[in-house]
């Protein structure tokens, strides 16, 4: 490895470390009531920028037929530029997946996308699509800057990919970014005495992680061996003085994405947190301001203002 290699990685590491910086003071002393999160605002959430205007050139698609996937990527990338990847792996069950307007949102955002349909994807096929399309060379764009987003039950294997796809010297496709869309991820775990057991959490060493989930959602308080809502990975994030993007408004059942004075739109949120999240390995001269910077933590700090006075409830500051 050449120690211009070695500046670029640590200069990386420091700028992540900068766009996700949390205070210190974030300690959680006991384990919130998550079923009892109810009721209106959005104290932690900040309504992102509207994205700036999409090009006049027609995106270009190309379909992976082996894989039943379908990539997209601006019409207008200038020669020898390449673009992060954004893996979309939509649950067809919510009504609100696949949703066009977010498919042209990251591509006016100026990400390649690649979109597979339906909950459940063999970990094996979705590597594959990423493996095809990374292996184009007429595709611009840069494998070595993923992120990975999934909605609903689809969300579920995302972590596990993410490990699959750590980032390291030389690697052709490195993932640097999670998002989760009406759910969590499942983070590591075992089966004990006939129940899930979490182990771990997804490591922000190696990628980011951002999460919106409407806390209305009742599956937004469980976690197991095949989902995951927000809340509990919030608590142990929060636990671990962990910073991370989350969003958790009332918002109504699952896919219904209720708009709130606190967050407009979930689809510029989840522009805003991708673009935050994938900023230290972008290299884009030519790219628009992009939105203001989403507050870290603000589902905790949601959940923290909500819950309710007592002294038995200790400060989970």
């Amino acid at each position: 490895m050449t120690n211009d290699h070695v500046t670029t990685q640590a200069s990386h590491a420091r700028a992540a470390a900068h766009v996700l910086a949390c205070p210190a003071s974030l300690l959680l002393a006991t384990a919130l009531a998550l079923s009892g999160c109810g009721g209106g605002g959005n104290g932690g959430d900040t309504a992102p920028a509207s994205p700036p205007a999409p090009s006049t050139d027609p995106p270009a698609a190309r379909t992976l037929a082996r894989s039943a996937a379908t990539a997209h990527w601006p019409g207008d990338v200038p020669a020898g530029q390449r673009r992060a990847l954004v893996v979309v792996m939509t649950d067809p069950a919510l009504d609100a997946s696949p949703e066009p307007a977010l498919a042209t949102s990251l591509l006016v955002a100026g990400h390649v996308t690649l979109t597979l349909v339906g909950a459940g994807r063999p970990e094996a096929e979705v590597a594959d699509a990423v493996d095809q399309l990374c292996a184009m060379p007429d595709v611009p764009v840069a494998c070595e800057t993923t992120a990975l987003l999934g909605s609903g039950r689809a969300a579920g294997s995302i972590e596990a990919l993410a490990r699959r796809w750590a980032p390291g010297a030389g690697a052709r496709i490195q993932v640097r970014a999670l998002l989760t869309v009406d759910a969590g991820y499942v983070p590591p775990g075992m089966g004990m005495d006939s129940a899930w057991v979490r182990t771990g959490l997804a490591d922000l060493t190696q990628h980011g992680v951002a999460m919106i989930q409407s806390r209305d959602d009742p599956a937004a308080a469980d976690c197991g061996e095949r989902a995951c809502g927000v809340l509990p990975l919030v608590v142990a994030h929060g636990a671990r003085s962990q910073p991370i993007l989350s969003a958790c408004p009332a918002a109504g059942p699952a896919g219904v994405h209720r708009p709130s004075a606190g967050l407009p739109d979930w689809n510029a949120w989840i522009v805003a947190a991708l673009q935050q999240l994938l900023r230290p390995w972008q290299d884009r001269p030519d790219a628009a301001p992009g939105p203001a910077d989403l507050p870290v933590n603000g589902c905790l700090t949601d959940l923290e203002r909500l819950r309710p006075p007592g002294p038995s409830l200790p400060s989970i500051r």
